[in-house]
């Protein structure tokens, strides 16, 4: 992969795995799995995944753009795919761009067979715990509204899970 993605690019990548598996995936459960992408990736690689920043919010991670994209589902599944109207960094298009380079994409896999069976909440609580990148930038006395989670921390946790 040349450089980071978007959100939806991932998304609807994700979303692909899922329809294949025959798996729904609802908004926030998808928030989750693009957020655990990203930190693996971060891990893993030393590079981001997505280029989206993601913010602390009261319910966990989210991914505002990919928030606003998928929140007229509720907490229903999503049933189609997401639009991107920015060129994707990777392919050049616009539309409903999903990942191409083949190692991503069995990398996604492997994030979907470790956590799609998960349900959103469950996703939720495992972004919550004492500890996480979430937790300690929500719970900075001097936070915003709704601060960025660094990436240095994100990264930082993932490999901290790498080892354990």
């Amino acid at each position: 992969m040349k450089g980071s993605v978007s959100s939806r690019t991932v998304a609807n990548t994700l979303l692909e795995i899922a329809k294949n598996r025959n798996i729904s995936i609802t908004p926030m459960k998808l928030q989750k799995l693009v957020y655990m992408a990203h930190g693996w990736y971060l891990a893993i690689t030393g590079k981001e995944l997505i280029f989206d920043p993601i913010e602390a919010w009261q319910f966990g991670p989210v991914i505002r753009d990919l928030y606003s994209m998928t929140k007229h589902y509720g907490n229903q599944p999503i049933t189609s795919e997401i639009e991107d109207l920015f060129p994707d960094i990777e392919t050049n298009k616009i539309g409903y761009p999903k990942i191409e380079d083949p190692t991503v994409k069995k990398f996604l896999g492997k994030i979907f067979d470790a956590y799609g069976e998960f349900t959103a909440y469950q996703l939720s609580a495992l972004t919550h715990q004492k500890g996480t990148p979430w937790y300690d930038t929500w719970n900075d006395s001097e936070r915003a509204d709704y601060p960025i989670i660094q990436n240095e921390l994100i990264k930082k946790h993932f490999e901290k899970l790498a080892k354990s």
